[in-house]
């Protein structure tokens, strides 16, 4: 059965209307009616689309447009099951995960959570981060400064001031040495180096690693995204003078 509701939508910026899907950080609709023909690849990626109500309660449906959960006011703020069975929720300044039954799974004690992935998901308590499995059992120490998710079996973590990356063992695989890192995709992940230019900092480049560490796409962009399906990225280059040149290359840094 078709569910329509009038909502505030707040999900990543994702609309849904009954005529087409856009995108926007907020807008008011009179009807919501989700429909598989209706999305775009990235939004369905996503099972369950969550709604946030006027009156801040919080709603997960189906592409279908069909009521899935209703946690209403429950929650401080509830963030998306992302491909997972369980979802970060916040309550008195403190995160935790429900099921999508709306049980609290893991309890809300951590100051900072990331998403499951690979069966584990990066925890802040007293300021260091460390991993957890679905069950709320820690698997890996609070060691790190910053920690992200895992893809192709590492996960990027920040130990004095530089990332690397660890495997699920907690083992460092790839040292300590970038001054920014994302999470692996499809092989790839981007990684930052700030280098020295006489007393200043020169501006800041990312490129690109394998999961050996291997350099595939050289130090030059100014901002990179995250690989899509479809294995492009979104890239820019800049001199430092402008907004830059915005484009996309493939895995090997070739220009679309």
């Amino acid at each position: 059965m078709k569910t329509y509701i009038s909502l505030w939508i707040v999900f990543t910026g994702l609309c849904v209307s009954s005529q087409s899907l856009t995108y926007s950080d907020q807008i008011k609709l009179d009807k919501i009616l989700a429909n598989k023909s209706m999305l775009e690849e990235e939004s369905a990626l996503k099972e369950w689309i969550l709604f946030e109500t006027q009156n801040g309660g919080s709603m997960f449906f189906n592409i279908e447009g069909e009521l899935q959960l209703n946690l209403e006011k429950r929650f401080d703020w509830v963030d998306g099951f992302y491909g997972s069975d369980l979802a970060k929720v916040s309550k008195n300044n403190r995160l935790g995960f429900i099921n999508k039954k709306g049980e609290v799974v893991i309890p809300f004690d951590f100051e900072n959570v990331k998403v499951f992935s690979n069966g584990l998901a990066a925890v802040m308590m007293l300021g260091k981060h460390g991993f957890i499995d679905t069950s709320g059992n820690l698997m890996i120490p609070f060691l790190y400064e910053d920690a992200g998710y895992f893809g192709n079996g590492l996960a990027p973590v920040k130990k004095n001031g530089k990332f690397g990356f660890i495997n699920r063992k907690g083992t460092l695989i790839l040292p300590c040495k970038y001054d920014d890192a994302k999470s692996f995709y499809n092989g790839m992940a981007a990684v930052r180096l700030d280098t020295l230019s006489g007393a200043h900092v020169a501006p800041e480049k990312w490129g690109f690693i394998d999961v050996t560490g291997k350099l595939i796409i050289p130090y030059k962009y100014a901002v990179v995204g995250n690989f899509k399906s479809d294995g492009t990225v979104k890239v820019t280059l800049t001199d430092g003078s402008s907004l830059g040149d915005v484009h996309y290359i493939d895995t090997y840094g070739s220009r679309l």
